[in-house]
């Protein structure tokens, strides 16, 4: 999605808006603090390294990683995408005024943000962070983002 786009969807759910706007003027305008605090999260997630392992929050704080990681693991890898899968529903956010298009450039967006966060935090390390429907065999699927080492 191009700047172009966005301005113009952001301006038919701002119809009050100026049209020479761009898209830092929308957030000064229409934004607040809370709301990017909120959504640093989701982009700029919390991982951790353990036993060799990546973990996200989420897989750490919801799904109690860390204490069931205790025993032996026979397949890291498949124990970092079991506990890192990550739901994306098409409605994550309680507005659904949203296009495919739109939905498609926030997903790609979390992807690449959770891709430099984690070069950022493990740079001698390579990571996947794939998206993929959650039921393959459905074309309407909800996606779901799942986080784990390359070990190649």
């Amino acid at each position: 999605m191009t700047d172009e786009q966005l301005k113009a969807d952001l301006r038919l759910r701002h119809p009050e808006a100026d049209d020479g706007l761009e898209v830092k003027d929308f957030v000064w305008r229409y934004g607040s603090a809370l709301d990017a605090l909120m959504y640093a999260r989701l982009f700029w997630p919390a991982f951790f390294l353990e036993r060799g392992m990546i973990f996200t929050a989420h897989a750490v704080k919801d799904h109690g990683a860390l204490d069931k990681i205790q025993l032996s693991v026979s397949d890291p890898t498949e124990t970092e995408k079991s506990f890192n899968l990550v739901e994306l529903p098409y409605d994550l956010f309680n507005d659904l005024d949203m296009t495919d298009e739109q939905f498609d450039d926030l997903v790609e967006r979390i992807r690449e943000m959770w891709t430099a966060r984690l070069q950022m935090l493990y740079p001698g390390q390579k990571f996947v962070v794939e998206v993929a429907p959650l039921d393959p065999s459905d074309p309407e699927s909800d996606l779901g983002l799942t986080v784990y080492q390359d070990r190649t």
